[in-house]
C-alpha cells in the first residue's frame, strides 16, 4: 500500500495542473516511501537468525540508502527543471 501511495504521488507532482497539486503529490510520495523504510528494516531484522548477520543486514540496508541519495543527486539534473522528468523516472523504477 505505502508503494502504491508513492507511486501515485510521483505520478502527480510533474503532471498536476498547479503548484498545490504538485505540492500534495510530494505529501504523498513522502508519506509512502517514510512509511516504507522502517517496514523494511523490521522485516529484515526480523527474519536474519544471528546477531552478526543481523547487524550486516542492518548495514547492508543503511548502505543501500546512502547509495540512493547519491542516485537522486544524479538523476534530477538541473538542465531537466522544471519537471524534471528523467528524475521521476528514475524513481518510478
Amino acid at each position: 500500500m505505502n508503494c502504491i501511495l508513492s507511486v501515485i504521488g510521483l505520478v502527480v507532482v510533474p503532471w498536476g495542473s498547479s503548484p498545490g497539486i504538485r505540492y500534495f503529490g510530494m505529501f504523498l510520495t513522502t508519506g509512502g516511501i517514510t512509511a516504507n523504510i522502517p517496514t523494511v528494516i523490521a522485516w529484515q531484522t526480523n527474519n536474519i537468525r544471528g546477531q552478526w548477520h543481523r547487524a550486516f543486514g542492518s548495514a547492508v540496508m543503511v548502505g543501500f540508502a546512502g547509495f540512493g541519495g547519491i542516485a537522486g543527486s544524479l538523476i534530477f539534473r538541473s538542465q531537466d527543471a522544471p519537471r524534471y522528468l528523467n528524475g521521476i523516472y528514475g524513481c518510478l523504477v
